[in-house]
Parts: structure tokens; sequence; C-alpha cells
């Protein structure tokens, strides 16, 4: 009877380790890359409800420390959609990222760098593409600008590359007669 016991209590204490022993903390190690096998250099990759974080290096390697089975991780890239895993026993991963699909819409950059949209500025814009300007093949590039843009009147006073150009916007509108282009390029 004292042997059965023991037998007993032997393995009441193995059913009760047994869930420890299956959340030991391991090391996982792992790589992450786009679609075609390139690496992604500063990839994120984060524990889900933790502050523990680390980046991929150059080669789009990580490593995190003291980990269970269990644990989510969070893996994100600037251009990426943001991917999910659960950890299981593996102690290796290859994580793909894909492509985020992001329509942007079209911004206009201003003075001193800052960023507004088209529609949410008070005064007209105007774009002329880089092809436009190739297409008149004037040695000038601001005179090969002239009859592209409503409203700016381009005059030149010599010929060739270093010539003198002057441009004004909408005419002599102010009393210092200065009504000069600014160029965002």
């Amino acid at each position: 009877m004292n042997r059965l016991k023991k037998i007993h209590l032997f393995l009441s204490l193995g059913l009760f380790l047994l869930p420890i022993v299956s959340h030991a903390q391991t090391s996982i190690t792992g790589t992450i890359t786009e679609n075609d096998g390139t690496p992604l250099t500063g990839a994120s990759v984060i524990v889900k409800g933790t502050t523990k974080s680390v980046a991929a290096d150059i080669n789009g390697k990580f490593t995190l420390s003291e980990m269970t089975p269990g644990q989510v991780l969070q893996i994100s890239y600037l251009g990426y959609d943001t991917k999910e895993i659960r950890l299981g026993n593996e102690t290796v991963l290859h994580i793909v990222l894909n492509n985020a699909t992001i329509a942007l819409e079209q911004v206009v950059v201003t003075a001193l760098g800052i960023t507004r949209k088209a529609k949410a500025l008070g005064y007209a814009i105007a774009e002329v593409k880089g092809a436009d300007v190739s297409a008149g093949r004037d040695m000038n590039a601001i005179s090969s600008l002239s009859g592209k843009v409503a409203g700016v009147d381009i005059s030149t006073t010599s010929a060739g590359p270093s010539g003198s150009t002057r441009v004004i916007i909408r005419g002599n509108s102010q009393l210092s007669g200065s009504n000069l282009p600014l160029y965002v390029i």
C-alpha cells in the first residue's frame, strides 16, 4: 500500500509540473524578408502585450530571448502589411511580409517643406512634368516652361543655356514690381 501511494504521489507531481515544463523559456531567432527574398533591414518585431521589441539587422535577422510558447509576435515594416505570429515550439522563424497596397493622395510641398493636400491650398498651383519640359528642346530649362503654365510670362534677354530669363506671374501686381515665383524642385 505504501508503494501505491508513492506511485500516485509521483504521478500527481508529474502532472502538476507538466505545464511548467511545457512553458520553458527559449530563445527565438528569425529572418524577415519580402516576397523576392530581399531582407528587410530594420523591420520591427514586438512581443504583443509586452514592452519587449527588437529590430532586424542588415540581413533581416533578429533574436528574442526568454520566449514562451503561446506568445504573439507582431512584425511590421513601413510599406508592408503587419503580420502576427503565435509562437509554438519552434525556435527558428522565416517571416515573409507582403507589400501594402495603399493609395496615396496627391500632396504639394510648399515653402519650408510644409506638405498640404492640393485641395486644401488657398492658392493656385500648377505642375509641369519633366516630359513636357524636355519636349520643347530648349537649352534653358526656365525658357522651356514658356506656354506650359497659365498666367506665367517668361521672357529671355539672351539666347543659350546661360541666358538671362525673367519669370513674371500674373503681371506686376506688387508695388515693388517683383512678382517672382517660388521654385520647388
